[in-house]
């Protein structure tokens, strides 16, 4: 489906923006999150850095269950990152990616600030046998224009340390806000961002209708199960954060609904879920983990947050690679 190939191309992203250290002059002049374009529905936040420094996050991808064809540990995994790209992503430090949800892999970009060569870039993205590069020079700003399996890319150097990557319409959407021809992103979607504050890794995003149709009609052809789906027609945003408090891992998201009785209805049946798993489950730390998971309707508002020691769900983790939990009672 177009979705999956739109989260594949995210991934994709993130995986070729590199290099970042401190700041110059220059990069201080150019600050990527002012520069999200107005098209942008979907915007989120990621402290690269801090999350490849974090030790017990490694830990829990090693003792995590992988099948075969998955990089066996944290260290592969930055490998295979490495010869696909040619890129150490461990230099890596922020990312801001951000798309039109609407428009799906049409239009989405990420960008990062850092140091970095860029004519080594540029080097290492074609010797990795994925894109051949042309340059191409729009509204003033050099961009380098390639083509994979089944896109087109461009990226583009707006300063010194700031790399921007993505869609053709993306990339050139963001160069249109840096010379003051469009607006930057503003209203529900910036502002319920920024009320974030600072995590590993927060996301906001605005659910447009049209989306949501496309939902109804995936939905529709038997695929899906059509749980309470005139409900889910009425959401409107969706915020998520995850972070490292402590020792624990915290997870929250938050749906808002332009309708409180479809939160309401969307919000029991989670509740519903979450009662039967806590049932079902015999694995005795599961259940404990389960336990941390709570899920509140409040007004047009369904809240969920999860914290727990990292150390639990390394515990969980290991287990379920091992085949030692079991998932039920029979």
């Amino acid at each position: 489906m177009n979705r999956i190939c739109g989260l594949s191309l995210v991934f994709f992203l993130a995986l070729v923006l590199a290099a970042c250290g401190g700041e110059t002059e220059i990069s201080k002049k150019v600050d990527p999150e002012r520069l999200i374009p107005e098209q942008a529905n979907f915007i989120a936040k990621v402290q690269v850095g801090d999350i490849l420094r974090d030790l017990e996050l490694k830990s829990f991808y090693n003792r995590a269950p992988k099948s075969s064809d998955d990089p066996q540990s944290f260290e592969d995994l930055l490998d295979l990152a490495l010869g696909e790209t040619g890129v150490d992503l461990q230099e890596f430090e922020t990312a801001i990616i951000f798309g039109d949800l609407s428009r799906e892999d049409e239009f989405v970009g990420a960008m990062a600030k850092g140091r970095f060569e860029q004519a080594t870039l540029l080097a290492a993205l074609e010797n990795s046998g994925k894109v051949k590069l042309v340059s191409q020079v729009y509204k003033g700003q050099e961009i380098h224009v390639g083509e994979t399996d089944d896109q087109t890319l461009a990226l583009a150097f707006l300063s010194d340390e700031v790399l921007l990557i993505g869609t053709v319409p993306a990339v050139h959407a963001v160069i249109d806000v840096q010379v003051g021809d469009s607006q930057p992103a503003s209203g529900k979607v910036v502002d319920s961002l920024e009320a974030l504050g600072e995590p590993l890794f927060k996301m906001a995003m605005a659910v447009p209708p049209d989306a949501l149709a496309k939902l109804d009609e995936e939905m529709g052809d038997g695929g899906f199960v059509p749980i309470a789906f005139e409900a889910v027609r009425d959401l409107d945003l969706v915020t998520l954060v995850v972070d490292r408090p402590g020792e624990d891992l915290k997870i929250a998201a938050q749906l808002s609904f332009t309708n409180p009785d479809s939160a309401a209805e969307i919000g029991n049946a989670l509740i519903g879920f979450l009662a039967l798993g806590k049932m079902v489950i015999a694995d005795e730390q599961t259940q404990e983990l389960l336990k941390k998971l709570e899920i509140a309707v409040e007004g047009g508002t369904i809240n969920i947050r999860f914290q727990a020691p990292l150390a639990d769900l390394k515990e969980v983790a290991s287990g379920l690679g091992n085949g030692t939990s079991s998932s039920s009672g029979y």
